[in-house]
Order: structure tokens, then C-alpha cells, then sequence
């Protein structure tokens, strides 16, 4: 449905914010709905109503701007919205910028109701790129929501940010920020789960003020809020937009793993102390495969018997797609970062995997067979390595990241390069972080008769003196039986002493037997149980079970072969460590 500026305006009739246009003056809006949803103007109201049974655990609308939304957006800027629903929710904005890149804000909760709630939410950095289209996503889906107000505006007098690492904010709060007229204090609140106020006054000099707060009362393993207001105003001018704070464990050490012999094994300072830890996962392919839908997966896969997920992510070009190259910052802190935000909510591990080739993009469709697509360069794999080791640094003290798989699956390489390549990569790695498992693969498309002829007698000690590597395998139906898979992997792991990971497998059921498909997996899973092999089934599609069975083949499934894995995940997947 085509809705013009004009008609929006009408629409959005009944605002008061005084607020600027969202869209240019000239230009034009359209606003649409999938999966299943529907978006419309209703009189005066915008609605995003559930029509039928969506892929997603999300109710999804999107505005697009015609010509593109300038994205320099001032400090005091803020995306402000009224919005109405019958069930409780929480709302996050995804915008897409001109290169085809989304930002991320963080989500805020909708209280249901009969009256229009107002949410006041943080604007992206574009990085100077213009914007084309807002996403609005509800988690979980509430079925309806209604939209009477929709703009950029100047809500608050009063700017707060929050500084230093999200996931120690239980230590140490560092609130900064700005006063946009006359006042001489402020008062910092945080509004706990239970809807408990805690505030602290603190001077303003000059427009600024700061707090740092030691061990603030937020409530565990829940959402707090945080916001600051001026001394004895009870203007809503004179109170800042509110932070959202989860209530993370400061002290996670307990949820380290590492490399012991053959074996991961947890921490210490677990509660039950030093385990082996059989990681059980599916690979999560992120905006390519399945919409981005973070928290929603956790709980999933959770329910599942997982505990990890395997994030497809990447290091100089999205999706391999060379018209599409990144910023690893960015793509850092816009893509990789919520995903590990969201696990650790949740309790579940994260593989970080450069879902790359050593090539340009591949022919998905000859997979695994001879491709005529160029190798990177010499740069391009510097660059490569240069990427990883901003993805380390970032990382480094997170231990919900299981690990780093530095590359998906090296193809037409001889082994003794790629086998140089990884080892370039880890030794850059580990001058920043010597604490993180590292998952390297093998030359022809990680398949593990390629295991020993890659790694060999190097496996002992290519990270050492860190020895905290495992050596990873993928396979497919036709690639290698289960029981000439189990050869490989068991006679390197013994060998050698060292532990492997099956970090993707599958069945092609479009280009292969019923009959083929369930005895490979069936295998497979017999193997990864008898010898205690961790394993990441590829991939998630939508997240709802509808297994294939022999008489009957949907088009749909969460992982094709739910049957099986589910069943074998709650048997193998070890639990997620406790503290002590």
C-alpha cells in the first residue's frame, strides 16, 4: 500500500511533540507488512496486524523513503512513537541504510493497554549513509499493534548516556551527559524490574554531568531501566529518553571454556568445577537465511537441548558479495554484538564463524564440488586477518563466545596453504587474545578426510604454547559415509590429542533420496554420540518444527530432520555451566 507524505501527515494528526517531519518534504513513504502481517492506514491510525502464521516469532512492518531519509541526525534527535497493543511486547527498530547495511537500536518494552504509550528511542549512527527503510519488529508477536505518531523529534532537554562494557554494568554504571538548559542537578534514577526507583542527585557544570555508580541495584537476569531528570522538574522535556539495562552477571568466569587434551572442558569455577563440555548447536545464518530475530532463537534453540548457536558473520564482504563490503566495525557492533548480547541472556554459547571460502562468493548450487571463482589475494588475506584480530579485540574478555571458527569452508587449496593461511591468522589473533578457543578447518571444503592431510603432526603445536585449538569437519550426504567420517576424525583425535567438532552437517534433501538423507543423518548422530563428538546441524530456517517424514516432504522445517537432532540434542548437549 502507497501512502504519500500528505497522507501520513493526516494520519499522524493528533501529535504534539512538535516534531520533524520523518520523511522529506517532498517525498514519498510506502508501508508494507510480510510474513504473514499486514500494514494499513485505518482513519488516523497506521495498523500492523498478524493476518496468518508467519516464519518468524516476530511481528514485522516497514516504512521505505523515496527518495532516501539524510541520516545526520543531531544529538538531541530521538525516534519518538505512540503505539497502542492489547499484549505486553517489546519493540525493535532496524533501519537499512543506502548500502544495503542494517542498524541496530536497542529494543524497549510496550505495555499493553487501552491508551497510546509513548517510546522515546535512540537514533542510528549511519556513519554519513542515507536510510531507506525502518523495520519495526515485535517480540514476541503481539497480533496487533496500532501507530498514531510516528517522528523524529526533540523530546528531551536532558541527553544521558551510558558508558563502559553492558555486561558489567552490575560493578560499575558510567553515566555522562548533557544538560540543554538552565539547571543546577540532576537526578540519575534506575528503575529496577520490580518497578523500584533508586536515584542519585549530582551537580551540573557547564551543561555536563557525570555519575559513576558502583554497584547500582538493577534486579538479575531481567530488564531495568535508567534515566536521568532534572532536580524537582516533572516535565517530560525535562527527562531524558530511558536506557534499557539488562541485568547481566558481572562475574562470569565460571562460564569460560577451554581445550584440555581431546576434550572442551568448563571452568574451574563452575559449580560443578572441571567438566567436559560437548557443545550441540545449529548455525545461525542471520539476515540471509532466517531474519535477524535474536532473542527469539535463543529461547528456541534452548528448548531445543542446544546450547549453541553457531553465527554465520563476515569479514570483508556480506555474504561474500563483493558489491557489499564492510566496515568490521560496523559489522561488529551492528550484527555480531547482539547476537552475544541476546546468547547470553539466554544462557547458550556463540561460534563466531567467517561463514568465507579463501574465495570470492561461491555457486551455492555446486557446493562442495570444483569452483572456477578467484582465490583472495595476498591483501585479501591480510585483510582477513586484519579483520579477525578487531573481531578478537572486541571480544576477548566475553567468554559466551564459545570460540573463533576462522573460516567456513577453504576450497581448491592445496593443504599445506591453507593450513599456512589459519596459522597466519591464529598467531595474529593470539598477540590479543590468548584466552578464546580458535576452530580451524581443513583444505576441500573442510570434509574430514582432509583432517590429517591439513593439520598432521602440526596439530600439536600450531597454538602453542596456548594449545586451546579444535579442529573442525563438515560433511554431507555423498561427501563420506558416517563410518569413513568416523575413521578420519577418531584416528586424528587419538593421534594426535586433540579435539574436533563437526561445526556443519546436513542432508540435501532437494538433490538426494529420503532414504539417503535420514541414514546420514541417523549415522552421523550415532557417531557424534558414541564417541562424544560435539556437533552444529546446518542451518535454521523459521522457527517451527514440521519434520519430513517418508510419505510426507513440507517445505518447511526449523532444520530439516527435526526428528532426529531434537531428540539427539537433549540427549548429548552438556548443560550450560553453573556459578558456584
Amino acid at each position: 500500500m502507497k501512502t504519500t507524505l500528505a497522507i501520513l501527515a493526516a494520519a499522524m494528526a493528533a501529535a504534539t511533540l512538535g516534531a520533524a517531519s520523518l520523511m522529506p518534504v517532498k517525498g514519498k513513504i510506502s508501508i508494507a507488512a510480510g510474513d504473514g502481517a499486514s500494514f494499513k492506514q485505518q482513519e488516523n491510525i497506521l495498523v500492523l496486524q498478524r493476518e496468518q502464521k508467519g516464519v518468524g516469532m516476530f511481528l514485522q512492518g516497514m516504512i521505505r523513503f523515496n527518495p532516501p531519509m539524510d541520516g545526520k541526525f543531531a544529538e538531541d534527535d530521538a525516534l519518538v512513537l505512540k503505539i497502542r497493543t492489547a499484549k505486553d511486547t517489546r519493540l525493535n527498530t532496524r533501519w537499512r541504510r543506502d548500502d544495503k547495511v542494517f542498524c541496530h537500536t536497542q529494543d524497549y518494552p510496550v505495555a499493553a493497554g487501552k491508551d497510546f504509550q509513548e517510546i522515546v528511542m535512540p537514533l542510528p549512527n549511519t556513519y554519513g549513509h542515507s536510510l531507506t527503510t525502518l523495520f519495526l519488529q515485535f517480540q514476541p508477536d503481539p497480533g496487533k499493534v496500532e501507530i498514531a505518531d510516528i517522528a523524529v523529534a526533540k523530546p528531551s532537554k536532558v541527553l544521558l548516556t551510558l558508558n563502559g562494557n553492558p555486561a558489567k554494568f552490575q560493578k560499575m554504571i558510567h553515566f555522562t551527559g548533557k544538560v540543554l538548559t538552565e539547571a543546577k542537578s540532576v537526578d540519575i534514577a534506575i528503575r529496577n524490574s520490580k518497578n523500584k526507583v533508586f536515584t542519585k542527585t549530582v551537580p551540573v557544570k557547564n551543561g555536563q554531568f557525570e555519575l559513576k555508580w558502583k554497584n547500582p541495584p538493577t534486579n538479575l537476569y531481567t530488564w531495568n531501566q535508567a534515566y536521568a531528570q532534572i532536580s524537582g522538574s516533572d516535565k517530560s522535556s525535562d527527562r531524558s529518553m530511558e536506557h534499557q539495562v539488562f541485568g547481566y552477571l558481572a562475574d562470569d568466569e565460571f562460564v569460560w571454556l577451554k581445550v584440555k587434551g581431546k576434550n572442551i572442558v568448563t571452568s574451574p569455577r563452575s559449580k560443578d568445577g572441571e567438566q567436559n563440555f560437548i557443545p550441540v548447536g545449529i548455525g545461525y545464518c542471520r539476515d540471509v537465511i532466517i531474519p535477524a530475530q535474536d532473542d527469539e532463537v535463543m529461547k528456541f534453540c534452548r528448548e531445543r537441548g542446544l546450547n549453541t548457536i553457531r553465527l554465520s558473520f563476515y569479514t570483508r564482504f556480506f555474504n561474500n558479495r563483493d558489491s557489499e563490503p564492510l566496515n568490521i566495525d560496523e559489522h561488529i557492533r551492528d550484527f555480531i554484538l547482539p547476537v552475544v548480547q541476546a546468547a547470553k541472556r539466554n544462557n547458550m554459547y556463540v561460534i563466531l564463524d567467517d561463514h568465507g571460502y579463501f574465495s570470492a562468493k561461491i555457486d551455492e548450487a555446486k557446493a562442495r564440488a570444483k569452483q572456477t571463482v578467484p582465490r583472495w589475494s595476498d591483501a585479501g588475506f591480510q585483510e582477513w586477518t586484519n579483520r579477525w584480530v578487531e573481531v578478537a579485540k572486541f571480544f576477548k574478555d566475553e567468554p559466551t563466545v564459545l570460540g573463533y571458527e576462522l573460516l567456513n569452508e577453504p576450497h581448491d587449496i592445496p593443504p599445506v596453504e591453507a593450513a599456512r593461511r589459519y596459522t597466519q591468522t591464529l598467531k595474529a589473533i593470539r598477540e590479543v587474545d590468548t584466552r578464546h578457543i580458535i576452530l580451524v578447518g581443513n583444505s576441500d571444503w573442510s570434509h574430514a578426510r582432509a583432517i590429517e592431510k591439513t593439520w598432521g603432526e602440526t596439530a600439536k603445536t600450531v597454538d602453542a604454547p596456548y594449545n586451546n585449538v579444535v579442529f573442525s569437519f563438515h560433511d554431507y550426504p555423498d561427501d563420506n559415509h558416517p563410518w569413513i567420517v568416523a575413521g578420519h576424525i577418531t584416528s586424528f583425535r587419538d593421534k594426535y590429542n586433540v579435539p574436533v567438532l563437526c561445526t556443519e552437517f546436513g542432508a540435501t534433501h532437494w538433490n538426494k533420496s529420503e532414504t539417503a538423507c535420514r541414514s546420514f543423518i541417523s549415522g552421523m548422530m550415532a557417531l557424534f554420540a558414541k564417541e562424544d563428538v560435539g556437533w552444529m546441524i546446518w542451518a535454521l530456517k523459521r522457527l517451527e518444527d514440521n519434520p519430513r517424514t517418508p510419505l510426507v516432504k513440507p517445505t518447511y522445517d526449523s532444520c530439516c530432520y527435526s526428528d532426529i537432532w531434537i531428540p539427539t540434542a537433549r540427549i548429548m548437549a552438556s548443560p550450560f555451566p553453573k556459578r558456584k
